[in-house]
């Protein structure tokens, strides 16, 4: 069974879901069955925006979940997400299945631009990129994904790594910027 719910905010699994009744539309936040989300997580789901929470996924405390307004953020089933993270989605990011997401891990498929130094960088706007995240994937303490990535498969993504080009199914990347490390096997 999918659980579908709309109202402006809403205590659900002891966490506390704002949404914007004015512009929700039925259907665009859906939590699947098992799941535990701590009452201390904190899910924003702004205008014409669609979350979808697969069965069995973990949301561990103080962890940050933001879908900004004509976005789309899709967490598969038997995802874990530690404490203190922080996932951000302007256009689209999608984490799949059986994937662990370790404790202050930022995911933001959005960054400033920043190109003409004549005006300031809050006067340039921002850029969006879809990221994807494969199934099977760790995501280790403190890493960063940054926008347009697509991260295979099996992968790990080591600790306090910023992941900013493509990751290969089943590579283990690590570093600033993430290289690969080598191949699991």
């Amino acid at each position: 069974m999918i659980h579908k719910i709309k109202g402006t905010i809403r205590k659900f699994w002891h966490t506390y879901l704002t949404l914007n009744t004015k512009y929700f539309k039925k259907g665009h936040l859906i939590i699947g069955e098992e799941c535990n989300i701590s009452r201390k997580a904190k899910i924003s789901v702004g205008q014409d925006a669609k979350l979808v929470i697969g069965n069995g996924v973990t949301i561990d405390e103080l962890t940050r979940i933001t879908v900004h307004a004509n976005s789309t953020l899709i967490i598969g089933n038997n995802v874990y997400i530690s404490f203190s993270s922080l996932i951000s989605s302007n256009s689209i990011v999608e984490i799949g299945n059986d994937s662990l997401i370790a404790h202050f891990v930022s995911i933001l498929d959005t960054n400033h631009v920043f190109k003409d130094n004549k005006l300031k960088i809050n006067q340039q706007g921002g850029i969006s990129e879809p990221i994807y995240i494969g199934e099977d994937v760790w995501v280790a303490a403190g890493t960063i994904v940054l926008p347009g990535v697509k991260v295979g498969s099996h992968s790990i993504l080591a600790a306090n790594s910023v992941v900013n080009k493509d990751v290969q199914e089943s590579a283990i990347v690590g570093g600033v910027p993430g290289k690969v490390i080598k191949y699991r096997s």
